[in-house]
């Protein structure tokens, strides 16, 4: 008897963690089951409805089916092709919640009594690898809205410092990838003409960096330029000049955007510029190489460290060309906008010409329609009333600054053009939504790493600022 009971002894601290062992593993396979209850892996998921079936951005939507998981990571939820963050999914597997993401693109619907502008959505949940896609349509309500940043419309004298004091006359703009907007500041009104902005007069070039953290707009330089580009990588900023045909104007952010003169020579002889009229720039992300236009028709590429300036294209048809662009997901195609100055073919144009190709001028064509004057719709019979800048989103916007419309105006990823704020020929100073928005000879266009999308309104001495939800 004694020895059973030591026997007993001996096997009990074992027995003791043998059940330990047991009940842990019991908890940890109740917890597995309870993290994806309701989830069968080996049955398909089913969709059965969503509300609210409109809505805009960031607005909570519940989706209603069967068999979801409960493992977020193994489900997605798009709205069209955007994704949409999931904020909470039910234990029972049967819905879950996302938030309606930031222009998800779609055709454009008609809702009566509106004046917004309202997108036909198609909501799609992917479980492991496969699809499903909602039968029903979501009408996403797209907001636009406008706020001055800074300018108080008056121009007797250049005032920097706190946002809400600066008196300014932008003209053109850019961003870096600090969200630094950088500023033309010309005094000669919007692009050599004085009356658009009150015959406010000469003498008051700079160039000037605006920060919306910092609130603060101070003066880097005193030099006239155009239509300034960045570098996304460096934050390195190019100038164009009209002084000299060789050389540009670059600020770099290690040294406190002080500007530098750069020079570049050319690799052939024949065919160049008479002289140094470049009215705009933009850096190729592909490439690494900047590219610019001569007013006379040379589309120029310019090696940032080589120095080198190489002629690709003459478009001729001398016409001052304020915008060029590169649009994500199309590698090497550029964009170019032209004014109405002076008149020819190239005149309220959007181009485009395709750098990669062995015959690059070829490819160079119109988009829009002949002419001047307002018409949304598709590209091909749009019309526009002096383009002059133009800037890309991330999403394939295309922004542009609509100057004689007095408009903000964008093209579409699937290149349809839509009027994003202002009255097509009805000048004026307005903030606020789409309905009451007004401008007043806008020339500058930059876009910010959140998509916000900053404007020189020239005519009214202002930056404005307009968000696209």
């Amino acid at each position: 008897m004694i020895q059973l009971i030591k026997s007993l002894k001996s096997v009990l601290p074992v027995f003791r963690w043998a059940c330990v062992f047991v009940c842990v593993a019991a908890i940890l396979s109740s917890c597995s089951s309870d993290s994806n209850s309701g989830y069968d892996s080996g049955k398909p998921t089913v969709l059965s409805s969503f509300y609210p079936q409109t809505g805009k951005f960031l607005d909570r939507i519940m989706l209603v089916g069967d068999n979801f998981p409960t493992d977020l990571s193994l489900v997605k939820v798009y709205f069209n092709a955007r994704p949409a963050p999931i904020t909470g999914v039910g234990n029972d597997g049967t819905h879950l919640t996302a938030l309606a993401p930031r222009l998800p693109g779609g055709d454009e619907v008609q809702v009566p009594g509106s004046k917004a502008v309202h997108r036909r959505v198609f909501i799609s949940v992917v479980v492991g690898k496969d699809s499903i896609t909602y039968p029903a349509e979501f009408i996403y309500e797209q907001s636009t809205s406008s706020i001055t940043v800074a300018g108080n419309g008056a121009c007797d004298i250049l005032t920097l410092g706190s946002l809400k004091d600066a008196v300014v006359q932008p003209t053109y703009l850019c961003c870096d990838k600090f969200d630094n907007v950088f500023i033309c500041n010309r005094g000669d009104g919007a692009f050599g003409r004085g009356s658009d902005n009150g015959n406010c007069g000469s003498g008051r070039n700079a160039l000037l960096r605006l920060n919306e953290d910092e609130d603060l707009i101070e003066q880097v330089g005193a030099q006239v330029s155009n239509a300034p580009c960045a570098d996304p990588e460096t934050g390195m900023i190019m100038l164009p000049t009209e002084q000299f045909r060789e050389s540009y104007y670059t600020t770099d952010p290690n040294e406190g955007w002080i500007p530098r003169t750069k020079n570049f020579q050319w690799t052939q002889e024949e065919g160049l510029p008479t002289n140094g009229w470049k009215h705009c720039m933009v850096f190729n992300p592909d490439d690494g190489y900047i590219y610019t236009r001569y007013r006379a028709g040379q589309i120029v590429k310019i090696h940032p460290e080589l120095g080198f300036g190489t002629i690709i294209y003459n478009t001729g048809n001398e016409c001052d060309c304020l915008g060029l662009t590169f649009r994500p997901g199309e590698p090497n195609i550029l964009y170019m906008a032209f004014t109405d100055s002076p008149s020819t073919m190239l005149g309220h144009g959007i181009y485009t010409i395709d750098l990669s190709d062995p015959d690059p001028g070829s490819t160079f064509k119109r988009l829009n329609a002949e002419g001047g004057g307002h018409r949304d719709g598709r590209i091909e019979t749009a019309q526009f009333n002096c383009p002059m800048q133009i800037f890309n989103d991330a999403d394939g916007f295309i922004y542009i600054a609509d100057r004689n419309n007095h408009c903000i105006r964008r093209i579409t990823p699937d290149n349809m053009v839509e009027t994003v704020l202002g009255m097509p020929g009805n000048p004026g100073y307005q903030d606020g939504s789409k309905d009451i928005a007004l401008f007043r000879f806008p020339c500058g266009i930059a876009v910010s790493s959140d998509g916000s999308v900053y404007v020189g309104d020239g005519g009214n001495n202002r930056v404005r600022k307009i968000s696209v939800n």
